[in-house]
């Protein structure tokens, strides 16, 4: 294990994120904590958790439209989030990747404004397919969105193209490096779960080896809060939750 990434909820509500993160930095072997944060705290935190050991930052910014970010989010707090966005980049949280899930009718509009608004900056631009799990299989129909024109637009486009071993995403750059764009499509990318390597701990102390799943939870809890601790039950604990592992797409048969 050497990368850790802080998610929520909403970390930044925490008012012990920046021992948090400084406490995980300082453990052998890890050479990266990152956050995932809905950035309306941001700016008051970054360079806190900067001087703590955070890396980087994943900041949700659905749009960049006041009118469009509250009715996707709730939060008439477009504001905050931008001026979160700028202080993480001056902080050096970079870069500051932005995560925008396309939504058919909302904020398709939005993606070419926003690599307008990342152009020439340290930040990423990370567009989002709906993925028919949890939340989203209850909206799925009504506000789904193919990803394909736009990628057939960034293949035409780009001056250079990378794809990420790890989940065989592609990134795109644009105007000479400028605008640097990733692709998150899970559902039409088999290799994206082939070749994960990632567990996750739900909120109530459970190892979680697929994103996807909810039958296969290995529970830490209790090993944790046992006292005395045992560090051997739970490195058990972890292998247990490895070896359940398995890609929710099978790998294609490659043909030889």
């Amino acid at each position: 294990m050497r990368k850790v990434k802080l998610t929520g909820g909403e970390p930044l509500l925490r008012s012990d994120l920046a021992e948090i993160v400084g406490r995980i930095s300082k453990v052998k072997g890890i050479v990266e904590v990152s956050l995932t944060t809905n950035g309306i705290l941001l700016s008051e935190a970054a360079w806190k958790l900067k001087e703590a050991g955070l890396a980087r930052v994943n900041v949700n910014l659905p749009s960049l439209r006041g009118e469009v970010y509250k009715d996707v989010t709730g939060s008439p707090l477009l504001g905050n989030v931008l001026e979160g966005i700028a202080e993480a980049e001056k902080a050096g949280l970079t870069p500051v990747k932005l995560n925008m899930v396309v939504l058919k009718g909302l904020n398709e509009q939005d993606v070419w404004s926003a690599m307008k608004f990342i152009e020439g900056r340290n930040l990423v631009l990370q567009l989002i397919e709906l993925e028919k799990i949890g939340a989203g299989s209850e909206i799925y129909g009504r506000y789904y969105s193919s990803l394909n024109p736009v990628e057939e637009k960034l293949e035409a486009e780009a001056c250079r193209v990378e794809v990420r071993p790890l989940h065989n995403r592609k990134i795109y750059y644009l105007k000479d490096g400028r605008v640097k764009v990733e692709l998150v499509r899970p559902f039409h990318n088999s290799e994206f779960c082939a070749n994960c390597k990632r567990l996750r701990v739900t909120a109530d102390g459970k190892l979680k080896p697929c994103l996807m799943r909810n039958d296969n939870l290995v529970d830490v809890a209790p090993l944790l809060l046992h006292n005395p601790f045992s560090r051997r039950n739970v490195e058990e604990a972890l292998r247990r939750a490895v070896a359940l592992r398995e890609p929710f797409y099978p790998r294609r048969a490659r043909q030889t």
